[in-house]
């Protein structure tokens, strides 16, 4: 999208009364042309005035073959973004981010002001075995400057994402800690679908108001 494209995007989001915030970008660190990618995303977020920007980190999972490389890439990356007022936010996907606890020690690693986290309610359970969102949550919570809330009927490598309040995330739990740890950030929904369903767009509507409606119910106002 050239500037043009760009302007046209924006006044239409405007105009439906909307204010863009967030721009998603699953791109891996250890991949050169994906990072050239990321860094095309984060001129479209500024140039569509959005604060944030959602990305991967790498599915590696140990400290070898290019690890310092993937840390110093990260590090550049979100000096770029902070100059171009964009908070880079890394997603909870396979990797050194699939935990809150091992997405403490990565940001730790990276030592960079202008990179948080997005804690994903539903793929913690999808990435991991036995982990409790409303536990590991307490690990990262004082560094998430987003959140995607998404709930699961499954475990690990199931797809079953239902509506929010249908499945196993303790919800209120969650939301008791991010705001114990001062969280001020967006919190969006993903309504994924479950395995083998075929939602027309009522079927999915009719999920994200059932969805809105829980969380008003436990006190979740959207902003």
């Amino acid at each position: 999208m050239d500037e043009g494209d760009i302007e046209v995007l924006r006044d239409r989001i405007h105009a439906l009364g909307l204010r863009p915030i967030t721009v998603a970008a699953m791109c891996h660190l250890d991949q050169a042309r994906e990072v050239e990618a990321l860094r095309r995303r984060i001129d479209f977020a500024h140039a569509l005035g959005c604060r944030y920007v959602i990305t991967d980190s790498t599915e590696q999972t140990e400290r070898g073959g290019g690890w310092s490389k993937i840390v110093s890439t990260l590090r550049e990356l979100a000096d770029y973004a902070a100059d171009r007022d964009v908070q880079l936010a890394l997603e909870t996907h396979a990797g050194p981010t699939r935990t809150g606890k091992l997405a403490r020690q990565f940001l730790d690693e990276v030592s960079h002001p202008n990179v948080g986290f997005n804690y994903d309610t539903g793929n913690v359970i999808y990435y991991n075995d036995g982990v409790d969102p409303a536990e590991d949550i307490a690990e990262i919570a004082d560094r998430v400057v987003h959140v995607h809330l998404k709930d699961t009927k499954g475990g690990r490598e199931e797809w079953k994402f239902c509506a929010i309040g249908d499945g196993r995330v303790k919800f209120p739990k969650i939301l008791e800690t991010l705001r114990d740890a001062g969280f001020k950030g967006p919190c969006s929904l993903e309504i994924e679908g479950m395995a083998g369903e075929d939602l027309n767009r009522d079927g999915y509507l009719q999920r994200v108001r059932k969805s809105l409606e829980y969380l008003k119910s436990i006190g979740l106002e959207q902003g």
